[in-house]
């Protein structure tokens, strides 16, 4: 790469050259992560559920699967378990809309339908959809966040004029903290940008 950059070779292919006229850049996704799904080849085994049973050992929140995806000869019904930070993130997220919620924060998490992969038993965060893009018409509705969707914007918004930290305690052993504020709007004099 140090070499690319000496040559020029990134900057002449993003014009496009007489060697490189149509140059495409991707994004790599990380198919062993949990934080990414995709959506070719994996319909019938993602969908949007609650995790509304308590975890075997009564500690935290999971779902209980007993639809058979893959239909596997040798399939038995499995418990998929609602991540820590999830709930933590997801938590914290709707304390910053309580004043719109129809109930108490920490009671809503277990109705909330998370995007999980049956087969990985994984709940992704990122979600791309590749292939027939009008199925994201009907994905948008059936996403938890949607329909606070302002509320949580002017939330986010606050929390970074009030210089709220993204955790108060370390994640992965770092402090987080946001990186940059919003242009300013004179919306609720919020400092916001996009909308």
């Amino acid at each position: 790469m140090e070499q690319m950059q000496q040559t020029g070779y990134l900057q002449e292919t993003r014009r496009g050259s007489k060697d490189h006229p149509n140059s495409e850049f991707h994004i790599g996704i990380d198919y062993r992560s949990e934080l990414f799904q995709t959506r070719v080849g994996s319909d019938h085994v993602i969908e949007h559920v609650a995790f509304d049973h308590p975890t075997p050992d009564k500690t935290g929140l999971s779902t209980f699967v007993t639809n058979n995806t893959i239909e596997s000869p040798h399939f038995n019904p499995y418990h998929i378990t609602l991540p820590e930070n999830v709930v933590f993130s997801v938590s914290r997220l709707l304390e910053g809309i309580s004043h719109v919620l129809e109930g108490r924060p920490q009671d809503l998490i277990s109705s909330i339908r998370f995007g999980t992969n049956f087969v990985t038993k994984s709940v992704y965060g990122m979600f791309h959809c590749i292939g027939e893009k009008t199925y994201l018409d009907d994905l948008w509705y059936r996403l938890w966040f949607q329909q606070y969707g302002q509320p949580l914007f002017e939330a986010a918004v606050r929390s970074v004029k009030e210089g709220k930290k993204i955790s108060d305690t370390p994640i992965d052993g770092r402090k987080w903290e946001v990186a940059h504020g919003y242009p300013k709007t004179p919306e609720m004099d919020l400092q916001a940008g996009g909308v």
